[in-house]
């Protein structure tokens, strides 16, 4: 309902991911780059952008992953419900678990950490997605499970997991 709340939200939360993680890890698309190309393509920076457009934007500024979701102000503070999503394919994602904090930063600062998280599938899931591609579902398959291995609860790779299955006829495995 308040949109400078979202702008602010999103802020803090590339704020904390800049803080927490390597820029040799990971580089956080700069305010300036999301607003410049917001307006450029004649988009308000503070309206929520429908899926389809916010692929569209990941990929105009090279961004192999964005965070979608919503931000909204309790009576204790602040509540943040997210998901990280592959660029490539807006079908897959991650649900992050629920940020709350009484501060705007306490609240982007776990949603950060959820972030830091949830990224250690994606090597996983690239190389599971390159198997599949190439045709190597075995492949596929050992490399899904190995991201599963060290993210338990990881939606992205076990997605191309379960495309690998389908792809080797193993629906009941699915």
């Amino acid at each position: 309902a308040d949109k400078d709340l979202g702008v602010q939200a999103a802020e803090a939360i590339r704020n904390q991911l800049s803080k927490q993680t390597n820029v040799r890890d990971l580089v956080v698309v700069p305010k300036a780059d999301i607003v410049n190309s917001l307006i450029s393509s004649g988009y308000s920076p503070t309206e929520a952008l429908p899926p389809g457009d916010a692929k569209a934007l990941a990929t105009l500024v090279r961004a192999p992953q964005y965070l979608e979701g919503s931000v909204t102000k309790t009576p204790t503070g602040y509540k943040i419900d997210s998901r990280l999503i592959i660029s490539r394919d807006m079908s897959k994602g991650q649900a992050l678990p629920t940020a709350q904090g009484a501060k705007l930063d306490d609240a982007a600062n776990q949603v950060a950490k959820a972030i830091k998280d949830a990224r250690r599938q994606l090597p996983a899931e690239e190389a599971c997605h390159n198997n599949i591609a190439q045709g190597k579902y075995q492949e596929a398959v050992a490399a899904a499970r190995n991201g599963l291995n060290g993210y338990p609860t990881a939606n992205i790779v076990a997605v191309c997991l379960a495309e690998a299955y389908n792809a080797l006829k193993q629906r009941d495995s699915v």
